[in-house]
């Protein structure tokens, strides 16, 4: 199913009326936009998809075939009470019991929504002071920055993110946040005393791609899905480790210190050592750290041998491309 433009920004439009759009307002959107009986059939399969992203199993929307026709429930279980005037208005039954067949839907239909985008002309034909509303097109827009956090990564993920070269495929749909204290709420939010290796990714959105759930999601109104191809642009990485050795009056050491790679500089704080840093030798340092430990010098200052790793905290930069 293509999904067409008009059909992107009634639902940008419906999301400023959540809860308080009437029958009466709800008429005058459709005719303004335009939008046809196929239209609203359209429109129900992405209200479905989008919930089951938001508020559903992600695990099942990736894997329609786990579906447990025993653990079902229906969409008003899941769905936000407001959006219950939405599915009668689009002539649903929230009622009804979510099927495996929505959840097909939905793995298929959201590559597409996540990849989709309306341009600025488009909007401001509808929308402003040449359209039906006052609402500022500019509000209506998907924003340039993107946000996403990730916890509770292993080693060999943070080790995979750093050796990555060419453009990285994000394929199926993933959250994403318009507002970066979101993006690290979600990525720093852990137990206390648990380790966490963690990333937060900034992700220029030029060409303004995505589909904003907004009040769709269950848990947050500034959430975009996206689906497509990220390249890096650049990185930093920081975190604790437990390192031993010498400093330069021989008296032996052993700290908890943070550890800092940025810029092509690596330092460890307590350690006195700023060195020179190649990036791309970071997975590899990772990697001989865990396996036993990995030596670094200042010349002015100590040799240490860094024993373990932990609290990664990386962030990347990444374009939508």
């Amino acid at each position: 199913m293509d999904i067409k433009k008009s059909v992107i920004l009634t639902f940008r439009i419906f999301e400023k009326f959540w809860g308080d759009l009437t029958t009466e307002q709800f008429n005058t959107i459709v005719a303004e936009i335009g939008l046809t009986n196929k239209d609203f059939d359209a429109m129900g399969t992405i209200l479905k998809s989008m919930i089951l992203m938001t508020s559903g199993s992600v695990a099942t929307v990736r894997d329609p075939d786990s579906f447990d026709p025993l653990k079902t429930s229906s969409w008003e279980d899941i769905a936000r009470s407001s959006l219950g005037n939405l599915f009668t208005l689009l002539g649903l039954d929230i009622a009804e019991q979510i099927s495996k067949q929505d959840y097909k839907t939905a793995n298929t239909l959201l590559k597409k929504m996540g990849s989709s985008n309306i341009e600025m002309s488009d909007i401001e034909a509808k929308v402003g002071p040449d359209g039906f509303s006052t609402m500022k097109p500019e509000k209506i827009q998907i924003s340039e920055t993107l946000w996403r956090g990730l916890k509770k990564l292993s080693f060999d993920a943070i080790m995979l993110m750093l050796d990555k070269k060419d453009n990285w495929d994000i394929g199926r749909a993933v959250s994403t946040s318009e507002i970066e204290d979101v993006a690290y709420e979600f990525a720093t939010d852990v137990p206390g005393g648990e380790t966490n290796n963690r990333v937060v990714l900034q992700i220029k959105n030029p060409k303004r791609k995505g589909f904003r759930a907004g009040r769709l999601s269950k848990f947050q109104e500034d959430e975009v899905i996206l689906s497509g191809q990220l390249r890096i642009i650049d990185w930093s990485l920081s975190a604790e480790v437990l390192w031993t050795g010498k400093n330069i009056k021989d008296n032996t050491l052993q700290k908890r210190d943070w550890l800092d790679i940025t810029d092509g500089k690596l330092g460890l704080a307590d350690a006195n050592i700023q060195i020179p840093w190649n990036m791309e030798d970071t997975s590899k340092f990772i990697d001989d750290v865990l396996k036993g430990g990995y030596t670094i010098s200042d010349p002015l200052s100590t040799e240490v041998t860094i024993k373990n790793i932990y609290n990664i905290h990386l962030d990347i930069a990444c374009e939508y491309i």
